[in-house]
């Protein structure tokens, strides 16, 4: 995509020291960018950004609806199969994100440790599969077994299921009470792949652990950081 170069901001950020970019050269650079630039029109991609999950449905809102096909087993996996668990947790994942591949591990052990106690766990990935091959159904089902899943893993094709509960970011949580309602969106726990933090599910397992206690959720949720929802266009 050739890019017209704006002079004014080009002015603005005539001093400043931007993030590597990749150029047509495909070479990474510090220089300041008017010094990179030979002519004005020019191949640019940004850095990618993170995405936060800052907007959703609000704490007390009640699971939505879905039934969706598990990738595994090719069965269709809806909210009723886990209505009137002591907890919920819906997870929104997907295989070619950096961000759920740093925690994967991770919540494998969580489900492992808290399914016995009476949590149910779903993982659901919505990316467009057409587009982010890594995502389609055949090799989700390929991380599925590789990884061996101790919960079902499902395919939200047409995107509506993510649009209900308003997921933006892979890995994103939403962890229900035995009534069905919204008790915390919020992070994994504060590791990231770049910030050299240990992976210990520490803010998520906080919130397990009061909601099979029916004991209230600390208020303070950290929203959860990763790659954003592949949309469909």
């Amino acid at each position: 995509m050739s890019v017209s170069v704006d002079m004014n901001w080009m002015d603005k950020v005539r001093h400043n020291r931007l993030p590597s970019q990749t150029l047509l050269s495909g070479q990474h650079s510090t220089k300041p960018l008017n010094e990179r630039v030979e002519s004005f029109s020019f191949f640019w991609h940004p850095p990618l950004m993170p995405t936060i999950a800052n907007d959703s449905i609000p704490i007390g809102h009640f699971l939505p609806s879905f039934a969706l096909p598990d990738v595994v087993r090719g069965t269709l996996v809806s909210h009723q199969e886990v209505c009137g668990k002591r907890a919920v947790l819906i997870m929104f994942v997907c295989r070619h994100c950096p961000y759920v591949a740093h925690v994967l591990k991770e919540l494998i052990r969580l489900a492992s440790d808290y399914q016995s106690r009476g949590a149910a766990f779903i993982a659901i990935s919505s990316n467009d599969g057409e587009k982010y091959p890594e995502d389609a159904p055949a090799m989700l089902r390929q991380m599925a077994i590789e990884h061996a899943f101790p919960f079902p893993l499902l395919f939200d094709q047409s995107q509506e299921v993510a649009k209900a509960f308003a997921a933006v970011c892979t890995p994103d949580f939403f962890l229900f009470n035995s009534k069905g309602q919204l008790v915390y969106h919020g992070c994994l726990d504060e590791s990231t792949p770049s910030n050299g933090l240990p992976v210990t599910g520490e803010n998520l397992r906080v919130a397990l652990e009061a909601t099979l206690a029916d004991k209230p959720i600390p208020e303070r949720q950290i929203p959860s950081i990763g790659c954003s929802i592949k949309w469909l266009q």
